[in-house]
């Protein structure tokens, strides 16, 4: 899949169709159906090819992390000695094999990279730390910065 694809016009009723199952994406396709106004085949029709287009790519579960024993979430950014395609796709590739590490994001000014880590605890970030983030292919520098509470899940 293309990195850089067209973005989609969505129509009122498909960003109805969006929100809705931002808020709850296990809700049935009749109660979707009656929230925005249609009946069900055509609401499950335009849910079908919002998933066909990409625009919905996925379904996930949000979970209580401190209900899975983690309550640690930090934010670590990276710096590579080397931007060079081959040493970041090592770089994203040994990160992608950390259980603790979430998400990974590329990023701008200054820092090549931003980590999103969940832990049980301080003592098993700072091991995780100094055991796998530093020693990761290339990196040059870490700084993490740990949440204290989470406010919002966005989009």
């Amino acid at each position: 899949m293309s990195r850089f694809r067209q973005p989609v016009t969505l129509d009122a009723l498909d960003l109805k169709i969006v929100e809705a199952l931002k808020r709850d994406a296990r809700i049935s396709n009749i109660r979707l159906a009656e929230q925005i106004g249609l009946s069900p085949a055509p609401c499950l029709r335009r849910v079908k090819e919002l998933e066909r287009t990409g625009v919905i790519v996925g379904y996930e579960a949000r979970l209580d992390r401190t209900l899975l024993g983690l309550s640690v979430m930090a934010f670590s950014e990276i710096q590579l000695k080397s931007t060079a395609a081959q040493a970041m796709d090592d770089f994203e590739k040994a990160a992608a094999t950390i259980p603790e590490v979430a998400r990974c994001y590329i990023t701008s000014g200054g820092w090549d990279y931003m980590l999103e880590i969940y832990t049980e605890s301080l003592a098993a970030f700072e091991q995780l730390s100094n055991r796998h983030l530093t020693q990761l292919p290339g990196v040059k520098r870490v700084r993490s910065r740990f949440a204290l509470r989470e406010l919002a899940q966005g989009r």
